[in-house]
């Protein structure tokens, strides 16, 4: 009977041990999306990403950390007064950790949704030379994103604006882009309480959906 109430005690020992772990984890993780949210600056984003990371690599199990650390570099390089090859450079870190998150979690929507953003991103730097060889990717991640999740507003997104961008670019009309840009702004109505999940994107989608409103007056 004691033998058996000290396996006991230990079992019950190691399950608190876990919700306590996953509690410092969830925490960690709140914390660093607020510090995300109120970041400005190249510095502050810096600290942000490299917290992602620490979280990451002490929960290699978690997919999370390292996407948000991807996503981070993704808005890094879209920051002002960079060369080309900074802007490079903060993708090919974002790259990575994107990689490093579907490693984690295969045929994950967001993930997916993040590696075409990070790609889409690298042919901003120079689109009149890269587009014609990545744009058919971009857009092949960004239909799978949509297809594993059809009610992924992120994924729908993300299509529309590289639609949008590719519309533009070759002059051409904007009515499906918009389509899909304003398909996306319904679906993020429909996202509540998400939690550490990634709920990111509802203000890129009002902006780009003015534009998209202006162009067609």
């Amino acid at each position: 009977m004691k033998v058996i109430s000290i396996a006991f005690a230990l079992i019950l020992g190691f399950g608190f041990t876990s919700v306590a772990q996953e509690g410092a984890y969830t925490e960690a993780m709140q914390t660093n999306i607020k510090a995300m949210k109120d970041a400005s600056g190249t510095q502050d984003y810096q600290a942000v990403a490299n917290t992602f990371s620490r979280i990451s690599k002490m929960n290699s199990s978690e997919w999370l950390p390292a996407y948000y650390t991807g996503f981070v570099y993704v808005i890094m390089s879209f920051q002002s007064g960079l060369t080309d090859d900074e802007r490079d450079a903060y993708l090919d870190i974002a790259g990575k950790y994107a990689d490093q998150a579907a490693g984690i979690s295969e045929n994950n929507s967001e993930i997916i949704a993040l590696q075409g953003y990070v790609k889409m991103a690298e042919l901003s730097v120079k689109p009149a030379i890269r587009g014609p060889f990545m744009s058919g990717t971009i857009m092949k991640l960004f239909g799978k994103a949509m297809e594993l999740d059809p009610e992924n507003p992120r994924a729908m997104l993300l299509m529309g604006r590289m639609k949008y961008g590719t519309a533009q670019f070759f002059k051409s009309g904007t009515e499906e882009a918009c389509a899909l840009i304003n398909g996306s702004l319904k679906l993020f109505e429909k996202e509540h309480d998400r939690g550490i999940l990634p709920h990111w994107g509802k203000p890129m989608a009002e902006q780009v959906s003015k534009s998209c409103n202006s162009s067609q007056e």
